[in-house]
């Protein structure tokens, strides 16, 4: 099961539910909209819930070979 958002600023996030986990999936309309992308961070703050905390990132990226 997915859970779209709408597309705001040429950009839209589907959230992907699992058993244990959501995988989020981040897409730009093009490519120079993501250009200068370096990462992100995602904050959560449920109603009635102070203070709210950072999601974890689990994602591990390889180093690149490029110079």
């Amino acid at each position: 099961m997915f859970v779209p958002s709408p597309i705001v600023n040429s950009f839209s996030v589907k959230a992907y539910v699992g058993d244990e986990k959501t995988l989020l999936a981040f897409n730009f309309q093009s490519a120079d909209k993501a250009k200068n992308l370096a990462g992100f961070t995602i904050f959560c703050q449920p109603p009635g819930q102070v203070p709210g905390y950072f999601l974890e990132n689990f994602l591990q990226l390889l180093a690149s070979k490029r110079s």
